[in-house]
């Protein structure tokens, strides 16, 4: 998301970065927040390969244990907690200023909303360029919708603004609608300007890409796509010959793999069709890129983003 020129929006990627590594570092915070409350959700981390699931279990683990967090910082800002030391009393008395704030608290919601909506519309098993495209303009026509109170911003904002799950928020002033503002605008004109740099030859003929289009028998449909495939491998010829492929021997390729499908799946199904596919490391199936994302948390560390110190430090720059 562009969140460059949204300085709340970058405040409060940092924050559940930073909620995440507090957690996830230390086996104490973790067993002390359990101890607060036993139900809650230790928060999860954000970005990766797949960042926008991330991120939004990253948003709803925040929210459905925002009170017990909460909770638990302002347990550590007391001297006699066995949680408590300078390191831990700083990060906590940061990390609790920011979920106790008003505009940050609504941007959470909003951000929740918009999410959702992304994930909806642009990632699912059988996502592809043509599909995407197709996409763009419903997506527009939501995130328009959301420079009005969404339906998670509206829960928090139709009751006591001053209070969230019983607790004061405070320093409620225009920072979240002008956020809000900045952020659907940058986010709609990335959209729209997406694949204003893509041939339109290679956009009328993605569709090849989209499994559901295709026939589910090879009899009969020897020719299916050739079309396409012939008017994208002439769009791409110089691609082509950058990666050391021969341009013309695509078509033969081409015809390979569709009966390399109808007959390793049978009557062409979508979803088995992915699946025949290598499963190793990220792949790139239908269109769209499909990876395991990072299984562990060391797979990350050498990025600075994950140092907790580097995002304590950007987190008080920005107060």
């Amino acid at each position: 998301m562009q969140k460059k020129n949204v300085p709340l929006a970058k405040k409060v990627d940092l924050l559940l970065l930073g909620i995440y590594l507090f957690y996830e570092k230390s086996s104490l915070n973790r067993s002390m927040l359990k101890c607060v409350h036993k139900i809650c959700q230790v928060p999860a981390r954000v970005g990766g390969t797949r960042w926008l699931p991330h991120m939004l279990q990253a948003l709803e683990h925040l929210l459905k244990s925002y009170k017990a967090i909460v909770l638990h910082m302002q347990q550590i800002q007391n001297p006699d907690d066995p949680a408590n030391h300078k390191d831990s009393y700083r990060k906590a008395k940061n990390y609790l200023l920011l979920l106790t704030c008003a505009d940050i608290v609504q941007y959470l919601h909003l951000l929740l909303d918009m999410v959702r909506c992304l994930l909806e519309l642009f990632q699912h098993g059988q996502t592809n360029i043509s599909a995407i495209v197709n996409e763009i303009q419903p997506a527009v026509d939501v995130l328009k919708y959301l420079t009005w109170p969404g339906p998670s911003p509206r829960r928090i904002m139709e009751g006591d603004t001053t209070m969230f799950q019983g607790e004061k928020l405070s320093g409620r002033s225009n920072t979240f609608k002008t956020a809000r503002c900045d952020m659907l605008t940058s986010l709609i004109s990335s959209l729209n300007i997406r694949f204003i740099d893509m041939a339109s030859t290679i956009l009328q003929n993605t569709w090849i890409l989209n499994f559901k289009l295709w026939p589910a028998e090879h009899s009969g449909n020897e020719d299916f796509g050739d079309n396409a495939m012939q008017a994208l491998a002439k769009a791409i010829e110089k691609t082509l010959m950058e990666a050391e492929v021969n341009p013309t021997l695509v078509e033969d390729e081409w015809t390979v793999l569709k009966v390399k499908f109808t007959r390793s799946v049978g009557n062409l199904n979508p979803d088995k069709a992915i699946a025949s596919l290598p499963a190793t490391g990220a792949r790139r199936v239908d269109g769209y890129a499909h990876t395991a994302g990072c299984s562990t948390v060391e797979d990350l560390d050498d990025n600075n983003e994950l140092n907790e110190e580097h995002v304590q430090e950007m987190l008080v720059q920005m107060q």
